[in-house]
């Protein structure tokens, strides 16, 4: 199961029971995913959904609420081996519902007309926001943290993608409003509203009454701290060992070349002694060779300053 669809499912355990939240989740849903046609001459109100326990939940307030008809429909998807679950709601009662739920309005001339955004006037209460975040979330949102096939961690990044500009915008102002800052893209026709960086992406976690699925990203997250962590000393580690060994040959072939040349007994008691201990020990440090002669790094390595000054001066020579 993706991390998306554990989150949802984790909040339909959790939601609020105060008939105010009932109602505000119920319009999160039907604003952002709902169809609407005609049935028996009756507005009608379409909502897909492959997670049954949401179908059954919707279907449980409408009724409590409202009491308005409410039908289930069940389709397979053969080919991806999965249910799809229509709740259509019908009857008399559907457009005082939707009225209810500021889904809907009266005009002057007395005519139904449904609203071009979101409406969120009467969600005032923080409890209430948070019930339509979730509700919207469920609807039309979807998250990124944990990559429950592979176990590996991924992008932090949580979104709700809307219709149109005027309900993005209409999102965003309300998430303000329990001090959430989203941002919007456009991605073809749609609008996105979206969340980024593993802190707001927890936050938000516990906001939806997720705790499960906000223990397991933090759980991710510090793996994956630890392995860069680690992945970042590898790559230090590894870099000082190519530095070494190269200073190493480059030391050596300049020895070879003083020796081959004037000879080693030239340079002088100080520097033919670290010549030959480098001799001796060709693959080791400078902080090695510092403690097996008992003098100080910095002091070895003023010494092979000046032994590859010379050998570079007969280099030059010998052109």
């Amino acid at each position: 199961m993706g991390f998306s669809k554990n989150i949802k499912y984790e909040m339909l355990k959790n939601l609020s029971e105060n008939a105010c939240c009932r109602q505000a989740f119920l319009s999160a849903i039907i604003k952002t995913s709902a169809e609407y046609g005609l049935s028996n001459g009756e507005l009608s109100v379409s909502i897909k959904t492959q997670i049954k326990e949401l179908c059954d939940i919707v279907e449980t307030i409408v009724k409590d609420l409202y009491d308005v008809e409410v039908k289930v429909k069940i389709s397979e998807e053969i080919f991806f081996k999965k249910s799809r679950f229509e709740l259509i709601m019908t009857g008399s009662k559907v457009k005082q519902m939707l009225l209810d739920l500021d889904v809907a309005y009266i005009n002057e001339d007395n005519c139904f007309n449904f609203y071009d955004g979101l409406y969120l006037e009467n969600i005032n209460q923080d409890c209430c926001i948070k019930s339509f975040v979730k509700g919207a979330f469920i609807a039309c949102g979807s998250a990124s943290g944990v990559d429950e096939t592979t176990k590996k961690s991924i992008d932090y990044h949580i979104e709700w993608v809307f219709a149109s500009q005027k309900k993005s915008q209409d999102f965003l102002k309300l998430l303000e409003n329990i001090n959430v800052y989203g941002r919007e893209v456009k991605r073809k026709k749609l609008y996105v509203v979206y969340l980024q960086k593993f802190e707001a992406i927890s936050d938000m976690l516990v906001l939806f009454d997720a705790q499960e699925n906000m223990l397991k990203l933090n759980s991710e997250y510090a793996k994956r701290s630890i392995m860069n962590s680690v992945n970042r000393q590898s790559n230090c580690d590894t870099a000082n060992m190519t530095k070494t060994i190269d200073n190493a040959l480059a030391q050596l072939k300049a020895i070879e070349l003083i020796k081959d040349t004037i000879g080693l007994e030239k340079l002088g008691e100080d520097l033919s002694s670290i010549c030959m201990l480098r001799l001796a020990n060709s693959e080791e440090s400078l902080q090695e060779l510092a403690q097996l002669s008992g003098m100080s790094k910095s002091a070895i390595n003023y010494r092979f300053g000046k032994i590859m000054k010379i050998a570079k001066e007969i280099e030059e020579e010998q052109k």
